[in-house]
């Protein structure tokens, strides 16, 4: 019951868990929606002050020159002209209708679309007249913008209206539908190219936050899963370019030293057991063993049958291969550490080269020396060091029967002792790299060799703190051995005063 509250809870958890790609499409959205509508306003502000400016001042200069007009004809008496030109003018497609008010509110003239009322009120016309700007309103289905004038007064004026500031008031209603029809379809287009805007903006962000952020993480998370699953083979292959590279290269990187140092526990476990079971029979193999062996020899000795020596010749020998095993084997048991001290890796070297020189030379092999190793000294036991040695020479010699050329270089460096046996044979398939170090894995005939050399090797460059490397291709095989110095040891070397072999 536990367990399925549990599950329901981080299922509930997973539900409300916003993705990447949504933690950033939501917030952009929003700024790019306040943005957009702020800047939808003013645009549609500046767009409404621009036409109905423009409107404003023509119909301010109609009106001006219509009142100038009939300010001028009144003095002169003959108003009649001015209102046939404004009758005319009222008969424009924009105009749709002008009239002319005197001071007590009676209509002199009237043109167009016919007023509510021949008596207009003076009061509100006086406050229209004095209205900064002009108004747009509806009248009817249509849309209008309306101006009002005052008729100034003047010296002349006296004589008939007496001392007033204004003769009367002009109205012009000027139509605004098609104006208000322009700003309502620029409102449209603004929204909808907007709209289009924000929309392709959201595309565009959508697909890159997939191909740039979302796609390597569902790689990376893809990898992890399998390695979460014991899979420690997969990779996150990812080549953006950016910081997500350098976490999936950090990822791998990891991944391989997981891996890495997870095949070193599975080797060490192997050699742990062998050796083990190594040290549970030895004694009881090797004292049956060398009893039939010492047998067998006896026998041989006194026995003058061809048939029957050859028997028993065949026992010693395989006597011996036995025992051969046996002591291999017991070779992989633990070491202690207690009598390690400080040792000359040179002279190591030089050891394992001299057991095996008779070797080479029947092969057919040449030996190039380049140790560097004088005065740098390790921490260990230099007849397991030699041993080591030998049998990476051992394996060099062996995979140049037709000869070919061994070198064994040797350096200081960076506080490690580093030795490098490289020849120039058959080299290792790349699908046994991984196994050359694994207890009983060999790739030569059955009865040459037990395929335990290199496994020896391996732990006991692991007893003295180092570590061993190998690489293989079709000129060659190379072993690098890197071991500590130790504290009597130098971090450097001297030119090897025997370079050749």
């Amino acid at each position: 019951m536990t367990a399925q509250l549990a599950e329901g809870t981080r299922g509930r958890q997973r539900a409300r868990r916003l993705s990447i790609k949504s933690k950033v499409l939501l917030p952009v959205a929003v700024v790019l929606m306040a943005g957009f509508a702020v800047y939808a306003c003013f645009s549609l502000d500046a767009v409404e002050r621009y036409v109905y400016g423009r409107t404003d001042r023509s119909a301010a200069t109609f009106a001006s020159v219509a009142e100038r007009s009939l300010r001028l004809a009144m003095v002169q008496g003959d108003p009649a002209p001015v209102f046939r030109l404004l009758r005319e003018i009222s008969k424009l497609p924009d105009v749709q209708r002008i009239r002319v008010v005197n001071y007590e509110g009676k209509a002199w003239m009237s043109a167009g679309r016919p007023f509510r009322s021949n008596t207009p009120e003076v009061a509100l016309l006086r406050r229209e007249a004095a209205r900064t700007g002009n108004t747009v309103g509806r009248m009817g289905p249509d849309w209008v913008y309306r101006a009002v004038r005052p008729i100034q007064g003047g010296p002349r004026c006296v004589s008939c209206h007496e001392d007033r500031p204004y003769l009367g008031y002009l109205e012009v209603d000027l139509r605004a539908s098609e104006t208000h029809r322009q700003l309502a379809l620029s409102r449209q287009r603004l929204l909808l190219t907007g709209g289009a805007t924000l929309l392709l903006v959201g595309l565009a962000l959508l697909v890159t936050l997939h191909v740039l952020v979302s796609s390597p993480l569902s790689h990376l998370r893809a990898a992890m899963k399998r390695v979460e699953n014991g899979d420690l083979s997969a990779r996150a292959s990812i080549s953006s370019g950016d910081e997500l590279e350098d976490l999936g290269r950090s990822f791998n990187h990891m991944v391989e030293e997981i891996e890495a140092k997870n095949q070193l526990l599975i080797r060490s476990a192997k050699l742990a057991s062998i050796g083990l079971l190594a040290a549970g029979v030895a004694h009881e193999i090797n004292n049956p063993v060398a009893t039939i062996s010492m047998s067998a020899e006896r026998l041989l000795e006194m026995e003058t049958c061809p048939a029957k020596r050859k028997f028993l010749q065949a026992v010693v020998e395989e006597s011996d291969r036995v025992a051969g095993i046996v002591g291999e084997l017991l070779s992989l048991e633990p070491r202690g550490s207690a009598t390690m001290g400080p040792c000359n890796l040179d002279a190591a070297v030089r050891k394992a080269l001299a057991g095996l020189a008779r070797d080479a030379e029947r092969n057919g092999v040449r030996v190039q020396l380049d140790l560097r190793l004088q005065g740098c000294q390790v921490r260990g036991q230099e007849d397991h060091l030699a041993q080591a040695f030998a049998n990476m020479i051992d394996n060099a010699i062996r995979a140049m029967p037709n000869g070919g050329d061994l070198k064994i270089a040797g350096r200081c460096e960076g506080g490690a002792a580093v030795v490098e046996i490289a020849d120039t044979g058959t080299g290792i398939a790349p699908e046994h790299l991984d196994k050359v170090f694994d207890p009983f894995f060999t790739t030569r005939e059955v009865g040459d060799g037990y395929g335990l050399g290199l496994s020896v090797t391996h732990k006991i460059v692991e007893e003295h703190g180092g570590n061993i490397s190998v690489t293989s291709g079709p000129g060659g095989t190379t072993f690098t051995v890197r071991l500590p110095v130790g504290e009597d040891g130098v971090n450097g070397g001297q030119a090897d005063p025997h370079p050749a072999g």
